[in-house]
Protein backbone atom coordinates (compact mmCIF):
# COMPACT_ATOMS: atom_id res chain seq x y z
CA UNK A 1 0.00 0.00 0.00
CA UNK A 2 1.45 2.71 -0.91
CA UNK A 3 1.26 6.33 1.91
CA UNK A 4 0.96 10.14 1.32
CA UNK A 5 1.69 12.52 3.84
CA UNK A 6 -0.73 15.33 3.85
CA UNK A 7 -1.12 18.50 5.46
CA UNK A 8 -5.20 18.71 5.74
CA UNK A 9 -6.29 15.65 5.65
CA UNK A 10 -10.45 16.72 6.22
CA UNK A 11 -9.74 19.43 3.72
CA UNK A 12 -7.82 16.79 1.42
CA UNK A 13 -10.87 14.24 1.48
CA UNK A 14 -13.93 16.78 1.36
CA UNK A 15 -12.26 17.77 -2.32
CA UNK A 16 -11.25 14.07 -3.31
CA UNK A 17 -15.02 13.41 -2.17
CA UNK A 18 -16.16 16.28 -4.41
CA UNK A 19 -14.04 14.64 -7.27
CA UNK A 20 -15.89 11.36 -6.58
CA UNK A 21 -13.19 9.32 -5.59
CA UNK A 22 -14.03 6.22 -2.96
CA UNK A 23 -13.05 6.65 0.35
CA UNK A 24 -12.91 4.28 3.21
CA UNK A 25 -15.33 5.17 5.84
CA UNK A 26 -12.81 3.97 8.39
CA UNK A 27 -10.42 6.46 9.95
CA UNK A 28 -7.98 6.07 12.69
CA UNK A 29 -6.93 9.47 14.75
CA UNK A 30 -4.06 7.89 16.66
CA UNK A 31 -2.44 9.91 19.51
CA UNK A 32 0.20 11.58 16.89
CA UNK A 33 -1.52 11.04 13.54
CA UNK A 34 -4.95 10.60 11.60
CA UNK A 35 -5.01 8.23 9.13
CA UNK A 36 -7.74 7.55 6.05
CA UNK A 37 -7.58 5.67 3.18
CA UNK A 38 -8.96 5.97 -0.31
CA UNK A 39 -9.12 3.99 -3.46
CA UNK A 40 -7.91 4.43 -6.96
CA UNK A 41 -9.86 3.87 -9.58
CA UNK A 42 -7.58 0.24 -9.91
CA UNK A 43 -9.59 -0.30 -6.35
CA UNK A 44 -6.26 -0.52 -4.95
CA UNK A 45 -5.88 1.12 -1.40
CA UNK A 46 -4.13 4.05 -0.80
CA UNK A 47 -3.31 5.40 3.32
CA UNK A 48 -3.38 8.92 3.62
CA UNK A 49 -1.38 10.20 6.72
CA UNK A 50 -1.49 13.24 8.68
CA UNK A 51 1.08 13.96 11.30
CA UNK A 52 0.67 15.78 14.42
CA UNK A 53 2.04 19.23 14.81
CA UNK A 54 4.60 17.23 17.38
CA UNK A 55 5.83 14.82 15.26
CA UNK A 56 6.36 17.80 12.49
CA UNK A 57 8.23 19.79 15.26
CA UNK A 58 10.24 16.48 15.80
CA UNK A 59 11.60 16.59 12.61
CA UNK A 60 11.38 13.21 11.76
CA UNK A 61 7.95 11.04 12.90
CA UNK A 62 10.31 7.97 12.89
CA UNK A 63 11.36 9.67 16.56
CA UNK A 64 7.98 10.08 17.50
CA UNK A 65 6.96 6.17 16.94
CA UNK A 66 10.29 5.22 18.80
CA UNK A 67 9.94 7.50 21.87
CA UNK A 68 6.59 5.55 22.18
CA UNK A 69 7.37 2.36 21.97
CA UNK A 70 3.68 1.66 24.53
CA UNK A 71 0.80 2.85 21.63
CA UNK A 72 -0.82 0.38 21.09
CA UNK A 73 -0.38 -1.08 17.05
CA UNK A 74 1.99 0.95 16.21
CA UNK A 75 5.59 -0.32 15.79
CA UNK A 76 8.90 1.59 14.31
CA UNK A 77 8.98 -0.46 11.85
CA UNK A 78 5.74 0.10 10.72
CA UNK A 79 6.62 3.63 9.36
CA UNK A 80 10.03 2.45 8.09
CA UNK A 81 8.08 0.23 5.85
CA UNK A 82 5.84 2.70 4.76
CA UNK A 83 7.95 5.56 4.46
CA UNK A 84 9.56 3.95 1.53
CA UNK A 85 6.95 3.47 -0.74
CA UNK A 86 5.71 7.70 -0.01
CA UNK A 87 6.64 10.18 -2.76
Amino acid sequence: MVNYIVDDLDALLDRLKQEGVKIDPKRMNAFYDHFAWIYDSDGNKIELWQPSAEAITLGAAQQVFAAKPDRPGVLPGDLTSRAKTSP
